[in-house]
């Protein structure tokens, strides 16, 4: 039996459901409607707030709004606006709450970028380093394709270092290389060299070696003239610390070694020589290429006259270092090459006299030239880093260590006679030729403790200046801690015009 009077009633029943679904929506978008305008009354009531200075009272009521309406499309941009306007109230705490909030309920939104960069730039002004960090680099590597990627990671980069997590700035600057290097040649260079000063100022010396030399490897003739000069000067310095066995405080590859009083009988304090300490042939090599690439930087770019603006403040500092580790390869040269040339047979009579001291002053004649070279190429250290304390401290104290050594040698000549009126002679002729240089010396000392005290700029060379100052005059220096330049500055001043002659 079939019921055909039921076919046209199903017309009117599709007619209805779709009746009641169409109503059904339209009651739908009616309160979505409602509330769109609900919302957008309340966003102007809170922009009028923020008009009014009321930064808290538009925060507040952005917040209760996005509590009553959680789930509508846009509370994401509640809550941001909310944040900006706690923030605008000078209440940093709220503001970060309300954005963290934000990122946990809309990780897919646009703002929750936005949001995240906000919070770390927030972090950033009220000083709290670490939570900018942490936000910077969950930013970068979030949306590491966003503009401000790349300037997050370098600010992470920076707070990083003030923290002292070195691991971490080292990661954000090698992400930073990764993802941008090849984009930003300027900036990927800057990042490989700040990972090798990283590294050198940790001590990491073999890790500080390898990033300097990958910089100048990738960058050796494309980065700008001053760091190139400066990559090339500290990765030469690197090498030349680790091309001595065992090198003294003050970097020269040397030994001392004391003097028995029969071998400097006319001597009046405990004496000593250098010795040289061989170094070690390929590193040392090495180096004297990478300061003489630091030279010929500062040539081809015109930089041995100095700054010509603030960028390049540091110029002279490392020409300066370049110069001194140079000369120091000079010195140590000299003192291992110093042999005395030997003695005739003077005999013990009065007529041996006279020829001893000609056999002197052919001695103190053939050491004089290559001396007074010594202190020139540290004179010239000292002229060309007017701005670098460090290095006039440190060249100063190898003006004295050179003259001291020098008016030592003079006193540890040998005398013919062991009669004591004979005696007496030959010391007096040696102390005669010896004074002006050890006053030499203590005028060098002198400049450079002084100059350190003044400065309040300890180092390794201004410490020597301090010792050997109470060792060569006890009575003017018991502490070498009140020290007056005008006393032998005069003296010093004469290295630059030939002191040396007056050893003759």
């Amino acid at each position: 039996m079939q019921f055909s009077f039921f076919r046209p009633a199903l017309p009117f029943l599709a007619i209805a459901m779709t009746l009641m679904m169409a109503s059904s929506a339209l009651a739908q978008e009616t309160d979505e409607l409602r509330i769109h305008l609900k919302i957008n009354e309340a966003r102007m009531q809170a922009e009028r707030l923020e008009e009014a200075g009321q930064f808290a009272a538009c925060a507040h009521a952005l917040i209760s709004l996005y509590e009553e309406h959680q789930e509508d499309r846009r509370s994401d941009e509640l809550l941001y606006n909310a944040a900006v306007c706690y923030e605008a109230a000078l209440l940093p705490s709220e503001a970060t709450r309300t954005l963290r909030l934000l990122e946990s309920k809309f990780p897919s939104s646009a703002l929750a970028a936005k949001a995240i960069l906000r919070r770390a730039n927030l972090a950033h002004a009220i000083a709290d380093y670490e939570q900018s960090a942490k936000a910077y680099e969950v930013f970068a590597r979030r949306y590491p394709g966003e503009r401000e990627a790349r300037a997050a990671l370098e600010n992470a980069a920076v707070f990083r270092l003030a923290l002292g997590n070195h691991k971490e700035a080292i990661a954000n600057l090698e992400m930073a290389i990764r993802f941008y290097g090849r984009k930003d040649r300027a900036n990927t260079a800057a990042a490989q060299l700040q990972i090798a000063i990283i590294y050198d100022d940790l001590g990491r010396t073999k890790e500080a070696r390898g990033a300097y030399e990958q910089y100048l490897l990738r960058f050796g003739s494309k980065d700008t003239p001053i760091r190139r000069l400066m990559a090339s000067a500290k990765l030469g310095i690197l090498l030349w610390n680790a091309s001595c066995p065992r090198r003294r405080a003050d970097g020269l590859c040397v030994k001392q070694e004391s003097v028995s009083k029969t071998s400097a009988p006319c001597s009046t304090v405990s004496t000593s020589k250098l010795v040289r300490i061989p170094r070690k042939k390929r590193l040392a090599e090495e180096a004297r290429k990478y300061f003489r690439k630091a030279l010929s930087i500062a040539r081809g770019a015109r930089l041995e006259s100095g700054p010509r603006d603030a960028e390049e403040g540091d110029v002279g500092i490392w020409i300066g270092a370049v110069r001194f580790y140079l000369a120091d390869d000079a010195l140590e040269a000299h003192i291992g090459g110093l042999k005395a040339p030997p003695r005739p047979v003077f005999g013990t009579g009065p007529d041996s006299k006279e020829p001893w001291q000609h056999w002197v002053a052919d001695q103190i004649t053939a050491q004089s030239p290559e001396t007074a070279r010594l202190i020139q190429s540290y004179e010239l250290v000292r002229g060309t880093t007017r701005a670098s304390a460090n290095w006039s401290i440190a060249a100063a104290s190898r003006v004295g260590l050179i003259t001291e050594e020098f008016s030592m040698k003079i006193l540890q000549i040998e005398i013919p006679g062991k009669h004591t009126g004979d005696w007496a002679f030959y010391c007096r002729q040696l102390a005669s030729k010896s004074a002006p240089l050890s006053d030499l010396a203590v005028g060098a000392y002198g400049f450079c403790h002084n100059l350190s005290t003044n400065l309040n700029w300890p180092n390794p060379w201004s410490r020597t200046c301090t010792e050997r100052l109470g060792v060569l005059r006890p009575a003017d220096f018991p502490a070498a801690n009140e020290y007056h330049a005008p006393k032998y500055s005069a003296a010093y001043r004469q290295a630059r015009v030939g002191i040396l002659k007056e050893a003759r």
